[in-house]
């Protein structure tokens, strides 16, 4: 009986006739309202006398000056059916458990001072040093990333930049012979040449050979069983496709196979970096060097960070970068292309990174041990007569390092101040004084009498 029978027959009897399939469509059942309708309890608004005034003064200015409020029956429920809605008489609310969340650990927030700390932890460390000597230069350098970088690059390579030649031109002269250089490093490399700053030039560089030998492709071999008196391949059984949408009415009888299909992941083979890996070398130049009669300071780093390349492997090609730049700078002959030239050198790089037997700090080694010395010496409880005299003998031992540093946090705190409105209230008054007027006076006598 097709639909429209059926439909007709529903017409004539009064009885539905019944459905001749043995087997009912499934009903389907009904999906649950996400948003079920409950009620909540009614919100009670109070107000005090003024904003009931303010409330009845809007009703006026709305409605007219004969606006008057009804009594209380007029506005009670009126066909809205709020008792299914709301609850009406159930003032009060009840606590059926809690929480103290007071025991929860709430996480540490970190300060400013915190977060550049650790961006500058993190930008000294892609120079391929310690984390512990980055940490103690960067301590040392008042928070200089240059400063500390600059520290981190004379006790690695060991070099001093105290040592100068004495004939050398004037800075306008060096500046010149610099642009030039970088105008011919531009026309050379194009885009692979970049300049930070006016003191920072990088070089980036594709050398395959050098990631050619930290790569490990280790391809699995699987084993498999041949059986070479088989003739013919045996078929795989399909799968129940009644299996899938349901239980099999053949059971055990049924020929296909009863599985789920799964998808088969191929075997992974060892995690390998599959980006291209791009090299840097950046230079960079100090204030007050005198370059091209000076070797600049070199970094051979990656672009990216990555496990692949030691960072044993970039210091050793670092230093090899600087002993080319030191025979160069005797001669006062700019270094950058020589330096790009030996990087693409694949004989002379491996064998000195296989060969070299020069070390570096070891991460243990403090970069200022007579810091750690002098602030681990325990001092003895001595008369104060001794006191007096302590620092008599300790003239020659200053630590400008440490002197350094103290000046860069008094000069640090000058600044902050500069910044404070109750600083500058208060200076404003002394500039009023009679004595402001002889400041200049009064220096200048202190500095006579010293």
């Amino acid at each position: 009986m097709d639909h429209e029978s059926r439909q007709l027959a529903q017409d004539f009897f009064l009885r539905e006739p019944a459905d001749p399939r043995i087997r009912k469509a499934k009903v389907e059942p009904q999906e649950e309202d996400p948003h079920p309708h409950l009620r909540v309890e009614m919100q009670t608004v109070r107000l005090n006398s003024d904003s009931q005034k303010l409330v009845l003064d809007t009703l006026r200015f709305i409605h007219g000056p004969d606006f008057k409020l009804g009594s209380a029956s007029l506005y009670k429920d009126k066909g809205s059916n709020l008792g299914n809605r709301y609850w009406m008489e159930r003032g009060n609310l009840i606590v059926q458990g809690g929480c103290d969340y007071s025991l929860t650990v709430k996480p540490e927030i970190e300060t400013s001072e915190a977060r550049l700390r650790a961006f500058a932890l993190a930008k000294l460390e892609r120079y391929n040093f310690h984390k512990a000597h980055c940490a103690e230069a960067l301590e040392v350098a008042a928070e200089n990333i240059e400063k500390a970088l600059e520290i981190l690059f004379l006790k690695y390579f060991k070099v001093d930049f105290q040592d100068k030649p004495d004939s050398v031109p004037t800075v306008a002269e060096l500046m010149e012979m610099r642009n030039d250089e970088k105008a011919v490093l531009e026309s050379i490399y194009d885009t692979s040449f970049q300049t930070k700053d006016h003191n920072v030039w990088i070089v980036k560089l594709n050398l395959d050979y050098l990631t050619k030998m930290y790569e490990k492709v280790d391809v699995p071999k699987k084993k498999v069983n041949i059986n070479y008196n088989s003739n013919s391949k045996a078929k795989q059984k399909e799968v129940c496709k009644l299996y899938l949408k349901g239980p099999c009415r053949f059971g055990a009888k049924c020929k296909f196979l009863h599985e789920s299909k799964e998808e088969k992941t191929p075997d992974r083979l060892e995690t390998k970096e599959n980006t291209k890996i791009t090299y840097e070398l950046e230079v960079r130049f100090s204030e007050d060097t005198v370059y091209p009669y000076q070797p600049p300071l070199i970094f051979f780093k990656t672009e990216n960070k990555t496990s692949v390349i030691p960072e044993l492997t970039c210091l050793k090609v670092t230093l090899r970068l600087l002993d080319e730049a030191k025979n160069l700078a005797q001669d006062g002959i700019p270094s950058i292309y020589s330096l790009v030239e030996l990087l693409n050198n694949e004989e002379e790089i491996l064998n000195f990174i296989q060969f070299d037997t020069r070390t570096f700090p070891a991460p243990s080694d403090a970069l200022f041990p007579q810091l750690i010395e002098n602030s681990s010496i325990s001092k003895k409880n001595l008369p104060s007569h001794y006191k007096k005299g302590e620092n008599k003998d300790n003239r020659s031992n200053i630590n400008y390092e440490e002197l350094f540093k103290d000046d860069q946090e008094i000069a640090k705190r000058w600044f902050e101040k500069r910044d404070n409105d109750r600083y500058n209230r208060m200076m404003s008054g002394r500039r009023k004084l009679p004595a402001w007027k002889k400041k200049n006076e009064i220096l200048n006598t202190i500095k006579k009498s010293q």
